[in-house]
């Protein structure tokens, strides 16, 4: 039987006084008697775990490696080996009941690693652009992925993705997960509104075998939801004068600061004074040709009152004050000439009419 194993804590081979490398091969002499290689091996890698880190067990038969079918071994091999190396990829997928708040811990997961370049996986980002088919648009969010490292990748509903999306686009992202390097600072974040054996086989292969890359969200409990909301209950029954800003504080005397001038208007620059200028000149110029035709118009029809009216008013004062004449020259329009009012004619009607 063989294992693999990974160098992690050097304790473990010091107090052997045994030198651990990659590869263990445990066996012994041929006997009808079982020895226990099993069961030290899953305690050689169950006692590798510290400080929250560990190693992935993985334990095949020989039966395993055995198949009737051409290749098929051989494929048992290769995926056993590929699936050791993407453990060490980082991936985490969040699932339990639906609305209890797996969305909200993916959203503090990702305030937590602010600045981290992050990429959503979501049906807004992969159908949003008609001029692109579904698959060109997971293999240029993988390539941003990339290319800003270190990065996540978010999948905010993966259960309603799955079942939105084709098995081609499924299988693309399989390609590119399968694309990223053990090595690649790149997270995948996802959240399930259930449990995890909803998801389709094919997705869930992305996370691997191992449950480390599982966590899951039971129900809370009724003392867990009153462990939850006492502190939340106990302010509320707190009495305000027992908050901070409740306590008696000298009140804040603010600077009494001058009412500041207005501002003055802008004058205008002088390139400003020579257009203004030059529109006034137009408007000018503009009114003179509309209004020019109009009055020409009326000079013509209307030519007998351009003259000016003259007025002379005379004052006679007789020693005893008995009456008054005057004389008025003023010109009246007759229905087809002017007639002079002060000819002699006229100052005779106006004698008549004040007798003195």
């Amino acid at each position: 039987m063989g294992g693999v194993f990974t160098k992690l804590i050097p304790r473990n081979t010091d107090s052997l006084k045994i030198e651990l490398y990659v590869a263990c091969g445990i066996w012994n002499p041929a006997t009808p008697f079982v020895t226990g290689k099993m069961l030290l091996a899953r305690a050689l890698a169950a006692s590798c775990r510290a400080n929250g880190k560990g190693v992935s067990f993985f334990m095949r038969k020989g039966a395993d490696c055995l198949s009737k079918w051409v290749g098929e071994a051989e494929r048992q091999l290769r995926l056993l080996f590929e699936e050791t190396l993407r453990v060490y990829r980082p991936r985490l997928v969040l699932h339990g009941s639906a609305g209890m708040g797996q969305g909200y811990l993916g959203a503090a997961a990702l305030h937590h690693l602010e600045g981290y370049h992050v990429q959503t996986l979501d049906l807004g980002t992969l159908m949003g652009d008609s001029t692109r088919t579904v698959e060109a648009a997971v293999v240029q969010l993988f390539i941003e992925a990339k290319r800003h490292q270190p990065s996540v990748i978010y999948l905010p509903s993966l259960d309603g993705w799955s079942a939105a999306v084709s098995e081609t686009a499924r299988s693309t992202v399989r390609s590119m997960l399968d694309s990223l390097a053990p090595t690649d600072p790149v997270l995948i974040l996802a959240i399930v509104d259930g449990p995890f054996s909803s998801l389709p086989h094919d997705v869930r292969s992305w996370f691997g075998m191992t449950r480390e890359n599982r966590l899951t969200l039971p129900s809370p409990t009724e003392a867990q939801r009153d462990a939850f909301f006492s502190s939340i209950i106990a302010d509320i029954r707190r009495p305000p004068n027992q908050f901070a800003d409740g306590i008696k504080r000298r009140k804040r005397i603010l600077e009494e600061l001058p009412i500041a001038p207005p501002l003055e208007p802008r004058q205008p620059t002088a390139a400003e004074l020579a257009i203004q200028e030059e529109n006034d000149q137009r408007v000018i110029t503009l009114l003179k040709y509309r209004l020019g035709p109009i009055l020409t118009e009326l000079k013509r029809k209307f030519k007998r009152f351009t003259k000016k009216a003259r007025t002379s008013i005379q004052f006679l004062w007789p020693m005893k004050w008995k009456s008054v004449a005057t004389t008025t020259t003023i010109a009246i329009q007759g229905e087809n000439d002017v007639i002079d009012a002060g000819h002699p004619g006229a100052a005779k009607r106006h004698h008549q009419r004040h007798p003195s």
